[in-house]
């Protein structure tokens, strides 16, 4: 839906979405931040993400988020992808949250949470961890210790999908990759905030190394100021909203 300003000779009011995609940390820096002792390997990942919401669309499913997660910063090789507030295997079903492995563009495994129902409470703050795990026989991927205003506490055991791999690793990890391609698919009005706020990397000699760095991805902002019917005219793409329910 687009919501455009009519012409007319009264002042137009000035409004604008803001979505910032921050990221805070190159990878070369990220990857100085993580030290490493010689001769151990990791073993786990884990990121712990927030979303503010607004208001919630009970009726139409809105806002949908969806984390991205992977081993080789790849969507071409294998990677995880967790579902907020939709199920998208087999078949899309709104509500609840989903866990699915993916190699390149072949959906390899999913597994649901408990909680399906749809997000309905305003001004919630949704929190989540989204993790990756060497395992001897692949890659797991998980979704634990949730919370929000509308699911109380959610996967407090964890909702997790393995992908087979013959010699796994972790080794290419980056939050880069995770903040790049993380989203709000739907509703991205509703959300006032999306961001990564911890990195933790456990390591086989039992160390564990946490980054603390927020890392912002999405932003909305509705600002509104008076505006001439001239300067509508020259830049009208400025002053229309593309909305997505």
């Amino acid at each position: 839906m687009k919501r455009c300003l009519p012409p007319s000779n009264v002042k137009y009011k000035k409004r604008r979405t803001v979505v910032a995609l921050c990221l805070t940390l190159s990878l070369s820096l990220v990857d100085s931040a993580f030290p490493q002792s010689l001769g151990s390997t990791l073993e786990r990942v884990e990121e712990d993400w927030v979303a503010l919401l607004a208001e919630p669309e009970s009726a139409i499913t809105s806002p949908q988020i969806m984390n991205f997660i992977s081993p080789v910063q790849s969507t071409s090789g294998i990677f995880g992808l967790v579902q907020v507030n939709h199920r998208g295997a087999p078949e899309f079903s709104g509500g609840g949250l989903q866990v699915q492995g993916w190699v390149g563009s072949s959906l390899n495994s999913s597994k649901n949470a408990s909680r399906t129902d749809v997000l309905t409470q305003n001004s919630d703050a949704v929190r989540y961890t989204v993790a990756m795990q060497k395992v001897s026989r692949g890659i797991r991927i998980e979704l634990l210790n949730g919370s929000s205003r509308t699911w109380g506490r959610f996967a407090t055991t964890p909702v997790s999908v393995t992908v087979p791999v013959d010699e796994p690793s972790l080794e290419e990890y980056s939050p880069d990759f995770s903040v790049a391609n993380t989203s709000v698919n739907l509703g991205a009005h509703r959300v006032d905030l999306l961001y990564l706020t911890t990195t933790r990397r456990t390591y086989s000699d039992g160390q564990t190394v946490t980054d603390t760095t927020d890392r912002v991805i999405h932003r909305y902002q509705l600002s509104i100021e008076d505006i001439s019917l001239a300067e509508y005219e020259q830049n009208p793409e400025d002053y229309n909203i593309e909305i997505t329910e």
